[in-house]
């Protein structure tokens, strides 16, 4: 059972493992972390190479990391996942199918991209269709490429790359039973909120508010540094159980809110399966009475993971309950890990196997020529007549050739035409005739105050007297056939000195494919008038 490394590196900090992991047993040997030098890497993206290999391979040599081969744990903003549904198809297939539709998928130049899949489950819809749920994802080459120049500059082999939110997913499904359940992901600056159905990842939600929240508070409020703050949360019950006005409790308020709108979007759309359980884990875990506030928020049980089933640690090693969780995503690196491989290192790969598949064919070959030398009396008359036969049915059908060549300029242009209308076309075109749309749909109550366009999505911020306008403008928003989806962002309610109580409100909403119908039919029926009325003046002449 060779043991093998596996390595977070973030802009905080780098965290290493060195584990052993078969199929009967999986010991971790080696468990590590360190701060990640200053200005080293950004958001997953090497900055300083050569500072950077220095100071892991002195660090690993200190923690007597023998191993030869790593597994690199991606953490950054630029790797983007989608989930699709394709047919049941063997994987070999699947693999292929999503690299020739990877443009569909993701809105950027995928030639700068790697792209690689993961089965999640299989489903089958209403109608009976096998299918196949699928995680794709899809990563910079040069990023992916630069730890592969880092393994090398550390003597190391790349085992694989693995993304952070496929390696924590890969470990908390076993962490947790099979009833439907929330796993919060409390990280330095946001908070990865995950819902699990019999085990199987179905819902994944990001809000941007993180541990670093209530230790700047603690620091301002006590006047102490972060290194301090950290050590006075995990070692006192700075964190009451409710909110009860305490300031350092208070700057949780918006994490716990945000948690909670993503459980009641979910319990909305999910009405047969809520939430049951709740489990917290990653570095806040450390924070002593964040899982009692959670607790009384949440009005469900919360459970710390503070262990990995799975899991054992070799004797020599003594981790603290509350350090394992801060290792997650190395520990899930060597389950399921995903493989952004680059072309070259995929090249090298494929050559490997077809020398070997060329040998195989150069023996066989060499005994099916003995066999065919050692066979007398090959009837040559026959063969050459079936020669004759085939001539004269290929000049029969060779005509066949000016259609089949037609046929591909043809397609070739549709191609071309295709391709420009894609190009020339921006959802942001179709904004006046969304404005024309929105004028009709908007309630006499609701105020405009601003609006921006980006790609396809516009932002509303607006102000109305009662929810229930704000209620009948999603729904007529919703009601719009170019209109892909409404989102609520936020919604505050105020009091002025009259007394009158006013709701301010944002819409985030997304164009889709019949975009262009806004206002088509309503011209059509202002059409329909004009030729009514024609015929109306007609009869009467």
């Amino acid at each position: 059972m060779a043991a093998i490394i596996t390595a977070h590196i973030s802009n905080v900090n780098i965290k290493i493992c060195e584990i052993s992991h078969s199929s009967k047993e999986t010991v971790i040997q080696r468990i590590f972390k360190v701060d990640t030098p200053e200005g080293t890497v950004e958001d997953g993206k090497i900055l300083d190479m050569e500072r950077l290999a220095a100071y892991m391979s002195a660090e690993m040599a200190r923690e007597s990391i023998a191993a030869k081969e790593i597994i690199f744990v991606l953490d950054s903003s630029k790797i983007v996942m989608k989930e699709v549904y394709t047919p049941a198809i063997k994987p070999a297939k699947l693999d292929d199918m999503i690299k020739a539709n990877a443009s569909d998928y993701f809105p950027v130049n995928i030639d700068d991209y790697i792209v690689t899949e993961k089965i999640v489950s299989k489903v089958v819809t209403d109608s009976g269709e096998k299918q196949l749920r699928v995680n794709v994802f899809a990563a910079p080459k040069d990023m992916i490429e630069s730890y592969y120049q880092l393994a090398e500059k550390l003597g190391l082999m790349v085992k694989n790359i693995e993304s952070y939110g496929n390696a924590t997913v890969a470990l908390l499904k076993r962490q947790i039973g099979p009833e439907t359940s929330i796993v919060i992901q409390v990280r330095d600056d946001s908070t990865v909120v995950n819902i699990f159905k019999e085990n199987v990842l179905e819902f994944q939600r990001t809000v941007p508010y993180g541990k670093n929240i209530v230790i700047q508070t603690l620091m301002e409020e006590r006047n102490v540094d972060e290194e301090a703050a950290e050590e006075i949360l995990a070692k006192e019950r700075i964190l009451h159980s409710s909110f009860d006005g305490d300031e350092v409790t208070e700057s949780l308020r918006y994490l716990v809110n945000s948690i909670v709108r993503v459980v009641e979007f979910y319990t909305s759309r999910n009405s047969d399966s809520p939430v049951e359980k709740a489990y917290l884990t990653g570095e806040s875990v450390s924070l002593v009475g964040l899982e009692d506030l959670f607790a009384t928020e949440f009005d469900f049980s919360v459970t710390p993971i503070m262990s990995f089933q799975g899991f054992t640690f070799a004797p020599y090693l003594h981790v603290g309950p509350k350090s394992v969780s801060h290792f997650i995503s190395c520990a899930g690196a060597v389950m399921e890990p995903v493989n952004f491989q680059p072309e070259t290192v995929a090249g090298v790969t494929k050559k490997d196997k077809s020398v070997t598949y060329l040998l195989i064919g150069a023996a066989a070959s060499l005994v099916a020529g003995v066999i065919l030398i050692a066979i007398p009396g090959i009837q040559n008359l026959s063969v050459n007549s079936d020669i004759s036969d085939m001539e004269e049915k290929i000049d029969k059908i060779k005509d066949v050739e000016v259609v089949v060549d037609a046929y591909y300029n043809a397609t070739d242009k549709l191609k071309d035409m295709t391709t420009f209308l894609d190009i020339a076309t921006n959802p942001n075109d179709y904004m006046l005739d969304f404005l024309y749309a929105l004028e009709k749909a908007q309630p006499s109550d609701v105020s405009i105050k601003s609006m921006t366009v980006a790609n396809g999505q516009v932002s509303i911020s607006a102000t109305t007297s009662t929810k229930q306008t704000i209620a009948k403008f999603i729904t007529q928003l919703k009601s719009m056939p170019g209109v892909a989806g409404v989102y609520v962002s936020s919604t505050t309610e105020a009091k002025d000195d009259y007394g009158v109580v006013s709701s301010s409100f944002s819409i985030v909403c997304t164009f889709n494919s019949q975009i262009e119908s806004f206002i088509a039919p309503q011209e059509e029926s202002v059409a329909a008038e004009g030729e009514t009325e024609t015929t109306a003046e007609e009869e009467e002449q």
